[in-house]
């Protein structure tokens, strides 16, 4: 194998590196805007909601001795997610926090 063969696949394998990451990052965004989404629908403090994913693109946000589950998609004009909490009207009022 020549020098310049083994820099073609260090290349390649660095960008493929980026990619990877970059795609797990998209993949995390979710659970990041749930988490913070789910302090103000459950009523919880920072740092108090966990989220886990459960099937294809359904969530679930724990905290506080409550859970909301939501679905997301991405956002094609902006790639970003967009999560609808699960049985809940559109224009739900949120309850206060105490």
């Amino acid at each position: 194998m020549s020098l310049g063969s083994i820099g073609r696949i260090v290349g390649w394998v660095s960008a493929s590196g980026v990619a990877l990451v970059s795609l797990g990052l998209l993949a995390c965004e979710p659970q990041a805007t749930l988490r913070v989404r789910g302090e103000h629908d459950l009523v919880c403090a920072e740092g108090h909601v966990e989220v886990t994913h459960e099937t294809g693109p359904r969530y679930r946000a724990t905290g506080c001795g409550r859970t909301a589950t939501y679905t997301c998609a991405e956002v094609e004009e902006t790639g970003t997610p967009a999560c609808t909490r699960d049985g809940a009207p559109a224009d739900a009022p949120h309850p206060p926090r105490s």
